[in-house]
C-alpha cells in the first residue's frame, strides 16, 4: 500500500478510496497510515465500491498474467492459492511482522520482569 497516483497535481490513495463502502476492515502497514495522515488530508471519502473500473486500468491489469488469471471466472483453484508468489511473499512478510512484535512484547516483559 502506498499514496499513489498523483493526478492532476493531486496525490490520490487509490488503495483506500476505491474500496470506500466496502464491508472490509484493512490492515494497513505503520508507513502507508504515516503518509495517509501527511499527504492525504485533502482526501474526501465517498462510496465507490460498486463503480465499474476504467478501461484503461484494466486494460493495463490484464497485461499482468497473474492477474488476468485471477480476475478470471475460472481462473486459479483453491489449491493454488497456498503456492502463487505474491501470496508465499505476504506469508513471509507477515511472519516476519509478527515475529518482530512478538520479539519486541517478550523483551519488553522480560525486561519488566526481570
Amino acid at each position: 500500500m502506498r499514496m499513489s497516483p498523483v493526478v492532476n497535481g493531486v496525490t490520490r490513495s487509490c488503495h483506500i478510496e476505491k474500496v470506500a463502502g466496502a464491508n472490509i476492515v484493512y490492515t494497513c502497514p505503520p508507513p502507508y497510515i504515516e503518509g495517509l495522515l501527511e499527504k492525504g488530508n485533502h482526501l474526501e471519502f465517498s462510496n465507490q465500491i460498486e463503480e465499474p473500473v476504467p478501461k484503461e486500468i484494466m486494460d493495463k491489469l490484464m497485461k499482468i498474467p497473474y492477474f488476468k488469471k485471477g480476475y478470471a471466472e475460472d481462473g486459479y483453484k483453491p489449491e493454488e492459492f497456498n503456492t502463487h508468489a505474491a501470496l508465499v511473499a505476504t506469508a513471509v512478510e507477515f511472519s516476519g511482522a509478527t515475529q518482530a512484535m512478538v520479539d519486541f512484547v517478550a523483551k519488553r516483559v522480560a525486561n519488566y520482569c526481570g
